[in-house]
């Protein structure tokens, strides 16, 4: 029972923290928390604003890590329930999922299996 009851409030914790970060996920529970997600030579930041429609803008900054001079910016708009699931152009190889459940958004990242080749 107190196994049982230390997990749930561990979980509570990691929920009702600010920001939590793993090595391929982090979790944003506050507008304008940010956090940085590095995966596949990807560094990407991310933060997101409430909109007056209960709307959350994630805004996400990324840049490949050898060369972090050529940023780019996505924007997206999620309503409580969505998720996303993209690579970016030219990394195919890291497949990123945005998430919303609440007053949270996580945000994920793992390598995708490599594509079946015609004729291989």
């Amino acid at each position: 029972m107190n196994r049982i009851f230390a997990a749930a409030v561990a979980a509570a914790v990691a929920v009702a923290a600010p920001l939590s970060a793993g090595a391929d996920m982090i979790a944003l529970s506050a507008p304008l928390a940010s956090a940085s997600l590095h995966k596949g030579g990807i560094d990407m930041n991310v933060y997101y604003t409430a909109q007056d429609d209960n709307g959350f803008e994630v805004v996400a900054t990324y840049a490949p890590a050898a060369t972090p001079a050529e940023a780019a910016r996505l924007r997206m708009r999620l309503a409580d329930g969505d998720a996303v699931h993209f690579a970016l152009p030219g990394h195919e190889a890291t497949i990123y999922t945005f998430e919303r459940s609440g007053a949270t958004v996580a945000v994920s990242a793992e390598q995708a299996d490599a594509p079946e080749r015609i004729g291989s």
